[in-house]
């Protein structure tokens, strides 16, 4: 996503002329309006060596929680580089048309982010939540020490929101892990080997 800027900004900066003067709630405005930006395709349709996305699906009903779980690459062990995490998560909930709120289904993600020493950049939770897609950005440089073969673990939750839930409700996250691209680093290939599945040999009589 690119910064909060361009014309965009400079709308809202003039809309709202008292917001405008407080640096702060002109921030807010801005996150709440356009988000984190315009979407930048390209970057989307690919990773790299410094970058790596997983996908997961799901259906999910009231009351219920579903893991998933991102393999952390080694090297980030106990570095002090900086590291970014974006989540995104997106459903299609059931509307209840004579309730203001409309979404039958509330879902959301709860992300461990001081496990690999991140903190969160941009809209908060309360403000990623209001919608259908909660996209949130964590960045940071602490040096949090782990094992080869820990796990960040995201969890995706569900609640009734606007009415009664029935039924289960299909869902999608996105999780992307990504470093400076001049720090060498493949964590791309080192989060790839950990999640790819181990191949079975069976022994044979000769």
């Amino acid at each position: 996503m690119e910064h909060l800027g361009g014309e965009a900004a400079d709308y809202l900066e003039r809309a709202f002329p008292e917001a405008a003067e407080q640096w702060q709630q002109m921030a807010r405005l801005k996150q709440q309006f356009l988000g984190y930006g315009e979407v930048d395709v390209a970057r989307c349709l690919a990773s790299d060596t410094y970058r790596a996305t997983l996908l997961g699906w799901a259906n999910i009903g009231e009351g219920q929680g579903h893991r998933f779980e991102l393999p952390l690459p080694p090297s980030l062990s106990a570095s002090t580089e900086v590291r970014r995490l974006t989540t995104t998560l997106a459903w299609f909930t059931p509307a209840n048309q004579q309730h203001r709120d409309y979404r039958r289904a509330q879902l959301w993600i709860d992300v461990p982010e001081e496990e690999i020493g991140t903190s969160t950049q941009g809209l908060d939770a309360s403000s990623a939540r209001r919608g259908t897609v909660e996209h949130r950005t964590f960045s940071g440089a602490e040096a949090i020490p782990f094992l080869d073969g820990s796990r960040l673990t995201l969890l995706v939750n569900c609640k009734e929101d606007a009415g009664k839930l029935e039924g289960t409700v299909p869902y999608a996250i996105a999780a992307t892990l990504e470093i400076g691209a001049a720090v060498g680093i493949d964590i791309y290939n080192e989060i790839r080997d950990r999640i790819r599945p181990a191949i079975a040999v069976e022994a044979r009589p000769a």
